[in-house]
């Protein structure tokens, strides 16, 4: 009996750890979604398709820190319609995907649509999308 009693407080105290590593969990996906700025600086990856040409150590790298991105990412908060103009270095197409992947991530059933000019480069960012994923 004083083992059925033993295995049975283990059993409570095992549930306990999970519940508290749960809530700690929940609290670390608040914190870093909070913002978005946030979230693709500190806890995601890109993917440099060119990183061996580049002599790089990895093809993932952290998002880059430009601060003209965490105004881009207010802006997007601030309007329901943004245009930007057209810009081959400021990494625009990225900062959008990593806005939208949050978004979606965090609003349950929300759809997302990509729209470019081509159909390869809609595959690029939905893979870029499921990278930051």
């Amino acid at each position: 009996m004083n083992t059925i009693f033993k295995r049975g407080i283990e059993r409570q105290e095992a549930k306990q750890a999970k519940k508290k590593q749960l809530s700690n969990n929940a609290a670390l996906v608040r914190e870093a979604t909070s913002d978005t700025y946030r979230w693709v600086t500190e806890y995601t990856k890109t993917y440099n398709e060119h990183w061996q040409e580049e002599g790089r150590p990895s093809p993932y790298e952290p998002f880059p820190r430009y601060e003209y991105f965490r105004h881009m990412f207010t802006l997007f908060d601030l309007e329901h319609i943004s245009f930007i103009e057209k810009s081959r270095d400021l990494m625009v197409s990225w900062a959008c995907v990593a806005y939208f992947t949050l978004h979606a991530m965090r609003v349950p059933q929300c759809g997302v649509i990509f729209q470019t000019q081509k159909a390869a480069k809609v595959v690029q960012l939905i893979n870029y999308a499921k990278c930051l994923y």
